[in-house]
């Protein structure tokens, strides 16, 4: 039986064509990622941005019989992306430097596009393990945070609810 569906995700979600050119593979990942591990981003595991963290929020752990029967499992993903962008360049009197750190910032905007429009419409097997049958995008938020050298931290909060069966 599987545990969770997060790490089916997560390399899903790295093998997406979608968001190979966007992301560093490498950078899609299940850590939880903290205040203290992106204040000091350089010094810590994401030496790059942008990156994205799935985590489990909450999954149905019993079998639940259909009128197929049939066991489905219900799991909902907390998504996570993170970008940094230096707020200092957004004021740049060169247009070549403002449009790029505005271009970072629309990167992020890219990169959950593609996210929620994979999940959305993800059904049937995936890698071998696991049948999607439903899924629904629960909440989506965007925060934003300081960090040192006037950076700031976007992020884009998804949280997914899936219902799978296992194969």
């Amino acid at each position: 039986m599987i545990t969770s569906l997060r790490p089916i995700i997560v390399e899903h979600l790295q093998d997406l064509p979608s968001l190979q050119s966007l992301v560093d593979s490498k950078n899609i990942t299940d850590i939880d990622y903290n205040f203290e591990d992106l204040y000091s981003a350089s010094a810590n595991s994401i030496s790059s941005f942008p990156a994205i963290s799935v985590q489990t929020q909450w999954m149905n752990l019993k079998d639940t019989i259909n009128n197929q029967n049939e066991n489905l499992y219900t799991e909902t993903l907390d998504i996570q992306i993170y970008q940094q962008v230096d707020s200092q360049k957004f004021r740049s009197k060169s247009p070549k430097v403002r449009n790029k750190s505005i271009y970072e910032l629309r990167k992020l905007d890219a990169i959950k596009e593609a996210v929620t429009d994979e999940l959305r419409t993800m059904r049937g097997d995936i890698q071998g393990d696991v049948n999607i049958v439903l899924t629904n995008l629960g909440t989506m938020q965007d925060n934003v945070f300081s960090t040192e050298k006037n950076r700031k931290i976007y992020q884009v909060f998804l949280s997914f609810n899936i219902t799978y069966k296992t194969l």
